[in-house]
């Protein structure tokens, strides 16, 4: 077997990196242009909504069929003289899938509702949305537009009437071409399609609960948990004049032992709070817990989510080379799917957290004990959030 060089593993390894390299630059276009469709679509479609406004064309040509066929169905057994009990049961069930199937539009239209609104008050977490979704979300949304001319089909499951969504998976590029037709350019795009594109199919109901809603009670929970530990360093006892926090991480009623146990009780268990914190910056600190991600997982320990450590102790030199499993795990660590996932998720989520704390609530006491002369010996004053977390991982 012939054994890789130096150099073989470099330009393997850079190989990699350039991959990974472009198909997040190819990603992040198209999640930025998704967006931003989404958010003008629904812009330019909220006056309409909020003032009782119809759903696209789409939706009542399709609408009208299920009813039609019930129609007709119960015609032709109405003309049965003398029904037998199998008649009228049978006519009793048309009339409930009848009310079933009300019940259903009046469900579809509360949905494009929904989303409009989450869209408008900023509820929605859009880096949790694939681009093609996003994109399809805004189309369906839209009250004009031909679905037809976009490459969308709408029509019933024929097992449960379910109302079902036909595309094919090049949404922005359909977009493009037919915004240029209506303006009288024909771009090759519009000519031609792309070539890779494939057909999908999806529930409206699945597409509608695709928007994935921010976890505001949690965000709230935990910004004043963080944010509030700079008051939390200045409580002093009235009689003692000590601090009621004596230390930050010394002792059980530590400042740090608090804010674990704070943390824990917002993040542990909690479903969708990991996805939506680790990919959206709730301190204005300029990068997210996932950008930061790629300091940091190098040095967790990695054997909790089954990574063999073959080289070195520790897995630095595990990922140093192999950009495509670091953005794995990078992967694995935002949007957990198994149990053993998700616990060491939360955990690592909770510690990132619990060390912004620490770099507040320190920076604080130390501006205290520095006026006094008592200046305390912190080791994460001036460190950045990065620096902190990876000093103490």
């Amino acid at each position: 077997m012939a054994i890789e060089s130096n150099e073989d593993l470099e330009k393997t390894n850079s190989s990699n990196e350039d991959v990974v390299g472009s198909a997040k630059k190819d990603y992040d276009a198209k999640n930025t242009a998704s967006t931003d469709l989404l958010k003008s679509t629904v812009k330019n479609n909220k006056d309409h909504y909020d003032g009782g406004g119809g759903l696209n064309t789409a939706f009542r040509d399709v609408g009208q069929e299920i009813p039609n066929n019930i129609y007709e169905d119960i015609k032709i057994l109405n003309k049965i003289e003398n029904k037998k009990p199998e008649d009228k049961r049978k006519i009793s069930d048309l009339y409930a899938r009848l009310e079933d199937w009300k019940g259903a539009r009046i469900a579809d239209k509360a949905s494009v509702k929904m989303i409009v609104d989450a869209v408008s008050s900023d509820l929605v977490n859009y880096e949790l949305m694939h681009p093609q979704n996003k994109a399809l979300v805004a189309q369906v949304v839209s009250k004009d537009g031909d679905f037809n001319e976009k490459g969308i089909k709408l029509f019933n499951r024929d097992s449960d009437d379910k109302l079902m969504v036909q595309y094919t998976t090049d949404r922005l590029e359909k977009e493009q071409a037919y915004n240029q037709k209506m303006e009288g350019v024909v771009s090759d795009t519009a000519k031609e399609g792309v070539a890779e594109a494939t057909s999908e199919v999806v529930s409206f109901e699945q597409l509608a609960s695709s928007i994935h809603m921010k976890k505001i009670d949690a965000e709230n929970s935990i910004y004043e948990t963080v944010t509030g530990q700079a008051n939390e360093a200045t409580l002093m006892n009235k009689n003692s004049k000590t601090f009621q926090i004596s230390s930050w991480d010394e002792g059980i009623n530590s400042g740090k032992s608090k804010v674990t146990k704070a943390l824990t009780s917002v993040i542990m268990n909690k479903e969708g709070v990991v996805p939506d914190l680790a990919t959206r910056d709730i301190f204005g600190k300029g990068t997210t817990y996932r950008e930061d991600l790629s300091g940091l997982v190098d040095k967790m320990d990695l054997s909790k989510m089954g990574l063999v450590d073959k080289g070195k102790p520790g897995y630095e030199d595990d990922l140093a080379g192999n950009a495509l499993l670091k953005e794995e795990i990078i992967g694995r660590l935002i949007n957990p799917k198994s149990s053993e996932d998700k616990k060491f998720a939360q955990e690592n989520l909770i510690e990132y957290f619990t060390l912004l704390a620490g770099q507040s609530f320190n920076n604080k006491r130390n501006e205290i004990t520095a006026e006094k002369g008592t200046e305390i010996k912190s080791t994460t004053s001036g460190m950045t959030a990065k620096e902190i977390i990876e000093k103490f991982s």
